[in-house]
């Protein structure tokens, strides 16, 4: 998916957008989504997407225990415990970096890569299964109104001769009578 007018979504549109992406590829039995994301760190494409595609999801897994019989059994870590989580197929899942150990590409996976053909979707290419007026900008109902970047808070460091010297500051402030 490429195309300006993506721009500027938020997670709704965003996961709308990747669900009329998936609908037009076809059917599909696994959709695997990262935990969050750097820039908005919230987590919710994925549970986003799979309501869009009304299919189950959890989140948080970092084991795939099996997929068998059309269900898929997976570990969720929720922080204070784990979870086993049976899913019926098709599903959708985020998973930790704790999933998997990535290992790097052979030479002959870089150059295959390299050659291959990838396919880009506009805008005007999900027409046929997208509301336009729901991608992009347009599509996101959330509003910033401004962004600031915090000013820094000057501190003072004061190098102190002992507990008296302690005690007497904080009464001087107030914090002890």
């Amino acid at each position: 998916l490429s195309d300006s007018r993506f721009a500027g979504a938020d997670t709704l549109a965003t996961s709308y957008t990747l669900a009329c992406a998936i609908k037009k590829l076809g059917s599909f039995d696994l959709i695997i989504c990262g935990e969050k994301t750097v820039d908005g760190d919230t987590g919710q494409v994925g549970p986003e997407l799979a309501e869009h595609l009304g299919i189950p999801h959890t989140a948080y897994v970092c084991e795939i225990r099996d997929i068998l019989d059309g269900k898929i059994h997976v570990i969720a870590d929720f922080g204070d415990a784990y979870y086993l989580v049976e899913l019926d197929l098709p599903a959708l899942i985020t998973v930790t970096k704790d999933i998997n150990v990535p290992r790097l590409p052979k030479l002959k996976d870089k150059l295959k890569a390299k050659k291959a053909k990838i396919l880009i979707w506009t805008v005007d290419d999900l027409a046929d299964v997208a509301d336009v007026n729901r991608l992009g900008f347009a599509g996101s109902p959330t509003y910033v109104h401004k962004i600031e970047i915090p000013q820094e808070k000057i501190r003072k460091c004061q190098f102190l001769n002992g507990v008296e010297e302690l005690a007497e500051i904080l009464r001087q402030k107030g914090f002890l009578k």
